[in-house]
């Protein structure tokens, strides 16, 4: 059996080893945080060479507001598929906003794109907010979107 100060000895010896792994540990996270922090602002730099625009800010939006796993792309939960109409038949919600409101000038509210496109006009409204907020259409003005 180990006396008190060979447990004590131990138990400090052990405690420096651990310090010393956990400053290695945050010292290689740190290095790798500013690899990818770098490469992001690469990516953005081409992003905004591209397209003209500021990339998007990721995880501003509420879980809400994120699409479902759903193979629509609605903003509908999961199982509930919203069946569109006419030429937007078989697109996602998004895309065929982004279809109804493409080249109109003075836009269209949700109302008359869930007319349009033959979805419901909650679904359309929380998907256009979120496509004018990504940047993939314009606010023209109040409850007013074009592409």
């Amino acid at each position: 059996m180990a006396t008190k100060t060979q447990a004590l000895s131990k138990y400090r010896s052990i405690m420096a080893e651990a310090d010393k792994l956990a400053d290695q540990a945050a010292s290689e996270i740190r290095t790798k945080a500013k690899e990818h922090l770098a490469a992001l602002k690469e990516l953005g730099d081409e992003y905004e060479y591209l397209t003209g625009k500021d990339l998007p800010e990721l995880g501003k939006a509420s879980p809400k507001a994120r699409t479902s796993s759903s193979t629509n792309g609605s903003s509908a939960p999961s199982g509930k598929r919203t069946k569109l109409k006419g030429a937007y038949a078989g697109l996602t919600v998004n895309d065929a906003i982004v279809k109804a409101v493409k080249g109109l000038k003075n836009g269209l509210g949700p109302g008359d794109v869930a007319e349009k496109i033959g979805g419901k006009k909650n679904t359309v409204t929380v998907a256009m907010s979120n496509l004018a907020k990504d940047g993939t259409i314009t606010r023209v003005d109040r409850g007013l979107y074009t592409a």
